[in-house]
């Protein structure tokens, strides 16, 4: 355990005095207004970090579902996207140059699963994919799977940081492989 800790004391040790970019995105975090997200309207040029665009999101879900009254039932995946699209014009947000394939923020979805799913499915889905999270941690305690446990601790981080059921790819990290690691032979050093 203590060569361990010393390894992660390390790591961060290096993370810090060196220049990398996961100090500079810390930094970038650091450096702007948080109460960016509250404007009504940005110049197409504003640069939003990772922490205030994740705000504006967090506010613009928040219209939507209460302009379509769609809090129960959500406004539908198909509809979801479109319906941000329209805050982020109504922002005057970046919306590509017309010249290339870059469309500025208008291929941005809600960044977060949980967020995802409440534009998406309204109450009812978030109830859904929350329980479906809370059976998956309750059978890999039950079964002392802690490998599996650990594994989706990773997918749960994830969660956070973008909507890992708007792929194909993520949508199997979610749902098989955890499904897989429950119903395979155990080990004794997988125990809990």
């Amino acid at each position: 355990m203590l060569l361990f800790t010393s390894f992660v004391l390390g790591i961060l040790l290096i993370l810090t005095v060196t220049k990398n970019p996961i100090k500079d995105r810390f930094k970038d975090l650091a450096n702007g207004s948080v109460g960016l997200f509250k404007q009504e309207k940005f110049s197409p040029d504003v640069y939003f970090n990772g922490l205030q665009f994740r705000l504006l999101i967090w506010r613009f879900t928040y219209e939507i579902l209460n302009e379509k009254k769609a809090w129960l039932l959500g406004v539908s995946t198909g509809d979801a996207q479109i319906e941000l699209n329209k805050k982020y014009v109504a922002a005057n947000m970046y919306q590509g140059n017309g010249r290339d394939d870059k469309k500025g923020y208008l291929v941005f979805n809600c960044h977060n699963v949980f967020l995802q799913t409440a534009l998406e499915s309204g109450l009812i889905g978030l109830f859904i994919v929350i329980s479906i999270i809370v059976i998956f941690i309750v059978q890999a305690v039950q079964r002392r799977r802690r490998s599996t446990l650990i594994f989706f601790t990773a997918i749960l981080a994830f969660c956070f940081t973008e909507s890992v059921l708007s792929s194909q790819y993520t949508i199997l990290l979610f749902m098989f492989f955890p499904l897989l690691s429950l119903n395979t032979g155990i080990s004794k050093e997988d125990q809990l």
